[in-house]
């Protein structure tokens, strides 16, 4: 399970990668959260996910690391971004989520019967 360290700060409620490539992209960022939580359940996180229309896979989290370097530096160690339709290769269990690493962005894969509040998800807009 993943807790959070540091006090909850404001972050940006949308990012916009790609800029100047023709091939933009802007985000909302969507906590699957309210007011209060801490942690929710691997049951309640599905149900959340549906209801927020959250859910984005493989070709999503490509784009997000290709254009890593354009995420605002105030979602470094305060968010990671959960990619629920895409599963392990190997484990159909295991979803994808990017998060700050030192250095970079980074994808890892987990398994989670609770989910912290520092895990969001990101909406494309049309």
């Amino acid at each position: 399970m993943l807790h959070r360290c540091v006090e909850r700060i404001e972050l940006p409620s949308k990012i916009t990668l790609g800029k100047g490539t023709g091939h933009e992209r802007t985000y909302d960022i969507i906590s699957f959260f309210k007011k209060g939580e801490r942690e929710i359940s691997r049951f309640e996180m599905d149900k959340r996910i549906k209801a927020l229309n959250v859910s984005l896979g493989r070709e999503d989290r490509q784009y997000i690391l290709r254009y890593q370097r354009e995420i605002p530096f105030e979602l470094r160690w305060n968010a990671f971004f959960l990619f629920n339709r895409e599963k392990h290769p190997e484990d159909e269990a295991l979803v994808a989520f990017v998060l700050w690493d030192k250095y970079d962005w980074i994808c890892l894969w987990a398994r989670f019967d609770l989910w912290s509040n520092i895990v969001y998800g990101l909406r494309r807009r049309r």
